[in-house]
Formats: structure tokens, sequence, C-alpha cells
């Protein structure tokens, strides 16, 4: 389970300008204990952010966090829904990105509607914007393999997988862009925390996943593993090249994983666990399903 941290996991910042996820109990979130949070993960050696224009104030507090600090996290980020938006107004989402998180060039730039690849306009700006060298990768944050475009400009791919929720993983789509070295982002990979939820926290709409997360609990003190190291080797091990999204939104978790290289897992453990995720498929694994 040879995991290099410092290049597989992105920390996703939804929280860092609103809360975000079932499990968020973290209300105020203030701008020193923001800025603590990111000294912590930096200095912990993770320098890979995931973010997204539509997150109030995460672009902003990174950008003066790391000007701060003289430090030069790695940033990936999303534009919002562009619908019909010109070439100028793209331009100029950029521009602001660019502006706010202090930094010349991003990463790699996803789009939050993959529909929007579709639009000539927004084909065209996007080329535009990977030639100027603005960007270094333009990718897609998708849900399903529906919205998956193989084209050479689509370098990047996001979309949720857990121990749960695997069906991504094998798409022969997903293959065949993982094959032609495109490089892909796995999110939600504790269901926005609800894999990591006490059990009488769990809310009863989602009664029916109670027990398999009981035995999912049960398993991984059994062979003595934190779960957020468990959802995350067993990622890998369908993906070993995969880069893994989390979103810290507390401290504990960044303890937990700081030391996940030095974690290990037997492999028939994993393949068990695995084969007992997919077993227990449920629709309500899928977030979107919980309004």
């Amino acid at each position: 389970n040879n995991i290099n941290l410092k290049k597989d996991i992105i920390i996703g910042t939804a929280q860092l300008g609103e809360n975000y996820g079932i499990a968020n109990t973290n209300k105020k979130f203030d701008s020193a204990s923001r800025l603590g949070f990111l000294d912590s993960l930096y200095k912990n050696g993770f320098n890979l952010y995931d973010t997204a224009y539509a997150y109030k104030n995460s672009h902003c507090t990174i950008g003066d966090w790391a000007e701060k600090r003289k430090v030069k996290p790695v940033i990936y980020t999303k534009l919002p829904k562009l619908n019909n938006a010109s070439i100028k107004e793209i331009f100029s989402i950029v521009d602001q990105s660019l502006k706010e998180l202090k930094i010349k060039k991003i990463e790699g730039l996803l789009l939050h509607n993959p529909k929007d690849w579709n639009n000539t306009v927004i084909k065209n700006s996007i080329n535009n914007i990977l030639d100027k060298k603005l960007i270094k990768s333009f990718g897609l944050s998708i849900y399903n393999e529906d919205d998956l475009y193989i084209d050479k400009s689509i370098q990047i791919i996001q979309a949720p997988g857990n121990i749960f929720n695997q069906h991504f993983f094998y798409s022969d789509k997903l293959n065949e862009f993982y094959l032609n070295n495109g490089e892909v982002h796995i999110r939600s990979i504790f269901n926005q925390g609800l894999i990591l939820m006490k059990h009488e926290n769990i809310p009863d709409k989602l009664e029916s996943l109670k027990k398999p997360l009981y035995y999912l609990h049960n398993f991984a003190k059994e062979i003595n593993i934190d779960l957020p190291s468990l959802a995350i080797l067993c990622v890998k091990k369908i993906l070993p090249n995969a880069k893994i999204i989390i979103g810290l939104d507390n401290i504990d978790h960044v303890e937990n994983l700081k030391n996940i290289e030095n974690k290990f897992v037997k492999n028939t453990d994993i393949e068990e666990i695995l084969k007992f995720g997919k077993k227990n498929y449920n629709a309500l694994w899928d977030p979107r399903t919980w309004k």
C-alpha cells in the first residue's frame, strides 16, 4: 500500500467558504481557524487543493493564506455553470480566480457542469485559455459516465466513488480515459461524511444504510485501521493512480491521514470490504437522493 500522500491526496476546500456535507457540525469556522487549518495541512505535506469559483470566499481564503505564509499550493478549481456565457465572461471568471488565488497558473480547471462542453463558445474559450497557459490542464467534474467525453483537451476527470458506490470505477469509458494517461480524481469517498458518522447520528431517512455502515465500522475496528484510511486504501486498490479529494473540515482527519503511508491493510481484507460494498449497493448512497 505504498501511497505517496503528497501526490495523491487533494484537499477539498468547500468548507473554507461555507458549511458543506451531512456530517459537518462545524458551524462556525472563523478566519483564524481557517488559517490554522491550512497551516496544519501544509505543514503535514498536503500541497494540492481543490476549490471552485462557486465556493463562497474559498479562493480568497486560500490566496490570502498563501500570500501571508509565502507558500505555493497547487490549485485545482472549477468554473460555475456557464450556460451561454461569452468568451469574455469566461476569461473574466478565470482572471478573477487567478487574482483571488494570487497565482499565475491554475494546475487544473474543471467545468462544474460537464454538459457545457457541448457548447462551441465554451470549448473555444477553454482551448484559448490552455493556449495562453493560464491553466496547466483542463477537465470535467462529472456524476456518471455519460458525462465523460473523450477529447484531447480533457485531461482530468473528477467523479464520485467509494466503498459503497463503485460502479464508476468499472466503467469502460473511464478505463479508456485512464489508460490514455487521463488524470482521475475521486471525490465523495466518505459519502459527504456519512461513512464516518457515528451510528446514532445517521438520519432516519437513511435507515437502510445503517446496517452496512455498522458492519464497516466494526470491520475497521477488527483490523485496527481508522475509517478514513480504509476508505482511501479501498479506492487506491481499484485505481492505483487516481488522486483522491478529501474535504477536510476538521483537523482530526488530518491527524488520521498524515501517517497513512505507514498504514497497512492486507489485500484480502480490502478485497472483502470491496465485495461487501458492491453487494450492499443502494440508490441512497448517492447524496443527490437525500434532498
